[in-house]
């Protein structure tokens, strides 16, 4: 019993820390969105997308579109680095010998 409960704990610790770092993640890109180009970053973006939105859009709008923009590639690079480090785990590995297929061929 002493286990599981460390491991419900160890668990919701984690998901807290995530949410921490996705929180902290969105206070660094809106430092960014604030800074770039000026400040007109997000009035360029209103811009880029005003003519495909059905209402006009805010600045709030333009500022979470950017926020799914990073979200996006930052999801991208994360797969990326995990089928990186897949390849890299699978050329170190020695190849598995399969019994069934030795034993086939030598028959």
């Amino acid at each position: 019993m002493t286990m599981d409960r460390k491991h419900q704990a160890d668990r919701g610790r984690r998901r807290s820390d995530a949410a921490s770092a996705s929180v902290e993640g969105s206070e660094f890109v809106n430092r960014i969105v604030d800074r770039a180009a000026g400040g007109d970053f997000l009035d360029q973006t209103i811009a880029v997308w005003q003519p495909y939105a059905d209402h006009a859009l805010t600045r709030e709008d333009a500022r979470e579109m950017v926020h799914n923009v990073v979200g996006f590639f930052r999801v991208l690079r994360e797969w990326a680095e995990e089928e990186r480090r897949d390849a890299a785990a699978a050329e170190s590995s020695p190849p598995s010998i399969q019994l069934g297929d030795a034993e086939s061929n030598g028959a």
